[in-house]
């Protein structure tokens, strides 16, 4: 009895009472939680500040503010990075020594790819036999699947080509793109311009032809051919048509941008025929030598209905979608003048002719406002190409060629403007003769006596302070050829330039 009881009072000394034991365990689980919630809490802000500024790249990004040749071998006709890694990018090229050497023929391009923002390439593309064409799409959650158009040339007659990777280049497969058109009477072959991937779909713009041409003093007012937007969801084996309403009123589509968010939602600028350039009458309803008969068009659905937004754009109008932020647009027209009448005399504002006008929404397309003009830049300063960063920011570059006597091409302010609802209406400019196929070099070379005038600073619009700003003087004469994203919250500039001598460089800058 007596050991029982000091075993039951040894017991009841060591043990904790009930009510501490419970604490204890509260304790304990709540720390737990604490920790849980602290680890995803982490990995939730890691996951938006992603989303926010864009996927972080594999590689470390490039110093900043800092000019750096990356390439003297090749002509960059276009470069990319990679969505889902901005360190992997891919580039259409055609070698120095194939143009040097090659003067009488078309040369053949290629395909690099890098892996370290462009200070290393390799040759990826030397078994697509792309030809003397080039057009790529990455897919955005994979930098190592990518499509490629080329073009076989067997005698007289040319065939575009798709090829397929899944290795970032090193095989390639070609696929055999069927069109599909229910009212057409003839299928055209499959021949798509303006490539792109957007999730997991391809776009591009496809030649159709008209069953009725409209006919005007006999001959057709514009060209039997009208580009339409065709789309393929079965990776580029199937291509539907998008925008089969434009047709009716013989427009054509001119560019195009998908929404990244939702490929549901596209924006169209469509125009009218302009080829060929000579008529043989001068028709009295071509007002200018200029023409101003783009639109621009959205739709919500995928093509069933389309939304006018803008109209009366020039044909020198150029469409981009920040990828970044899909609501913020940007539409730029240069007033280019084409010699749609012969003999006829110019009429319009001169001092509207060869400006530029650059409109932005915020909102997705439903208002428009004017970007103001650049301040302090030279008059003699002209554009040679504007660009629009994933993050929504504008570059700009300038040249200045007032020792050569260059034209300027004046920033303009555009008046704003909100197109309702439409159907498509047709302006067609008169046009008669045959069908012109226009080739353009990837870099055009200047000629032994053309002499610059001083570099100009490249200049940025922030959208969010509606102000521009110089950001860097280009360590050559050149243009800028793409814009793609450095890292977090930065912006790689690349650069192509060529001398008079015939001398060719790629630039890359961090800004």
């Amino acid at each position: 009895m007596k050991i029982q009881d000091a075993v039951d009072d040894s017991m009841a000394s060591s043990s904790p009472p009930p009510r501490s034991k419970g604490r204890a365990l509260l304790a304990t689980l709540a720390a737990l939680v604490v920790a849980l919630l602290i680890v995803v809490s982490a990995i939730v802000y890691t996951q938006l500040g992603q989303h926010r500024k864009g996927p972080l790249p594999s590689t470390p990004p490039p110093p900043a503010h800092t000019w750096v040749q990356v390439s003297h071998s090749y002509i960059f006709a276009s470069l990319m990075a990679a969505e889902s890694d901005p360190s992997i990018l891919y580039a259409c090229v055609v070698p120095v020594q194939s143009t040097t050497s090659n003067n009488n023929s078309a040369s053949s391009y290629t395909i690099l790819r890098s892996t370290d923002f462009g200070t290393h390439w390799q040759d990826v593309g030397s078994k697509a036999n792309l030809g003397n064409s080039c057009q790529l799409a990455i897919n955005p959650t994979n930098s190592s699947e990518l499509y490629a158009i080329g073009l076989s040339v067997k005698g007289q007659s040319a065939t575009s080509v798709l090829l397929h990777s899944t290795d970032g280049g090193q095989t390639w497969s070609t696929i055999q793109p069927r069109l599909t058109v229910p009212s057409a009477k003839i299928v055209p072959t499959w021949n798509v311009q303006q490539l792109t991937m957007v999730g997991n779909a391809l776009f591009g713009m496809q030649w159709l032809l008209q069953n009725n041409p409209p006919i005007h003093s006999g001959v057709p007012r514009a060209f039997a051919r009208l580009t339409r937007l065709v789309t393929s969801t079965d990776g580029g084996h199937t291509w539907t048509v998008i925008d089969q309403q434009f047709t009716s009123a013989s427009q054509l589509v001119v560019s195009y941008v998908v929404d990244p968010s939702n490929t549901n939602t596209i924006y169209e600028l469509v125009g009218s025929p302009w080829l060929p350039l000579e008529p043989t009458i001068a028709e009295p309803d071509i007002a200018t030598i200029y023409s101003s008969n783009d639109a621009l068009y959205k739709t919500n659905d995928h093509g069933a209905t389309w939304q006018l937004l803008l109209q009366n754009l020039s044909s020198g109008t150029q469409l981009h979608l920040a990828s970044g932020n899909p609501q913020l647009l940007y539409v730029g027209d240069f007033r280019v003048p084409l010699p749609l009448s012969r003999g006829e005399n110019v009429t319009g504002d001169a001092s509207v002719l060869s400006s530029f006008r650059l409109q932005v929404s915020r909102d997705g397309g439903g208002s428009w406002h004017d970007v103001p003009t650049l301040p302090h830049v030279s008059p003699e300063a002209y554009i040679s190409s504007w660009l629009v960063s994933p993050a929504g920011s504008i570059y700009i570059s300038l040249t200045s060629n007032s020792s050569s006597g260059g034209q300027s091409t004046p920033v303009v302010s555009s008046t704003s403007a909100a197109m309702p609802t439409g159907a498509p209406q047709s302006k067609i400019p008169t046009t008669t003769g045959h069908v012109v196929i226009l080739y353009q070099s990837a870099l055009t070379t200047p000629s032994p006596s053309y002499t610059p005038g001083p570099l100009v600073p490249i200049q940025r619009y922030d959208p969010t302070s509606n102000t521009w700003s110089p950001v860097t003087v280009p360590p050559a004469y050149g243009t800028l050829l793409a814009t793609t994203p450095g890292g977090t919250n930065e912006t790689v500039l690349w650069l192509m330039s060529s001398d008079s001598a015939g001398q060719v460089s790629l630039y890359r800058y961090l800004a």
